[in-house]
């Protein structure tokens, strides 16, 4: 089962990319340059969900928000510290209505600093009673042979200064991640939407930061209608 996203803002990593991933990250040993010194911490927010349909002929349903956010920071010894999941639920939904998400402060789905990219990943659902949460289901999945090659290609990043390949290896195992995360909450629910994807380097795309989509709107796909943003907080050492 593929996993199709309702809205796709992935970039290939073409040829230029790459050169640039190699002029910006400093081998073993090499001073740092332009700013390779530093790690921004960064917020990623979910500002506003509505739903226009919850296809529930009478009455209001249960919605289940699921978030999967990867980069190329973490732990060797700890696979999860590449990646942040969340789950979220919201009882008594009904159509036309705005999930209930602090408008000021937003729903959080990650804070840290992350290395290399920044990949996001946005699932919405209908919630089955007593489904486990998006971590558990993860980690359950960690002995399926697909997962463990994507997370060997995560742990290749949990060095000072890797290759650039080891950074493209890095990106593309966590669409991997993304992908088994849609599958592993669709095998809960047939009612279930992969809302967003998103993939930002950090040296072209400045990992993302910013309004998603930019402006004052907002994505409006099949019946979901949504925007986050990924917010600067400050610079710290790497």
């Amino acid at each position: 089962m593929n996993a199709n996203w309702l809205v796709d803002e992935t970039r290939p990593l073409d040829p230029a990319a790459i050169r640039q991933i190699q002029r910006e990250t400093p081998s073993a040993g090499a001073p740092l340059v332009r700013g390779a010194a530093t790690s921004p911490r960064l917020a990623v927010l979910l500002r506003q969900v509505v739903c226009q349909d919850v296809h529930k002929l009478f009455g209001s349903a249960e919605i289940r928000l699921d978030a999967l956010v990867v980069n190329g920071r973490g732990q060797r010894d700890r696979p999860e510290s590449f990646y942040m999941p969340g789950t979220f639920r919201f009882p008594d939904v009904r159509d036309h209505q705005q999930l209930p998400i602090d408008p000021d402060h937003g729903l959080l789905i990650f804070n840290g600093e992350p290395r290399h990219f920044l990949d996001i990943f946005i699932v919405a659902s209908r919630d089955r009673r007593d489904s486990d949460d998006l971590a558990t289901l993860l980690h359950r999945s960690l002995t399926d042979p697909q997962t463990q090659g994507a997370v060997s290609a995560l742990f290749a990043l949990g060095v000072a200064a890797p290759a650039a390949a080891a950074i493209a290896a890095g990106v593309a195992a966590s669409g991997a991640l993304g992908d088994l995360a849609y599958r592993v909450i669709r095998a809960l629910s047939d009612q279930t939407i992969g809302m967003y994807r998103g993939s930002f380097l950090q040296y072209r795309d400045r990992f993302g930061v910013g309004r998603h989509p930019s402006g004052d709107h907002s994505f409006i796909q099949n019946d979901l209608e949504f925007w986050f943003e990924v917010a600067l907080d400050q610079a710290v050492p790497a």
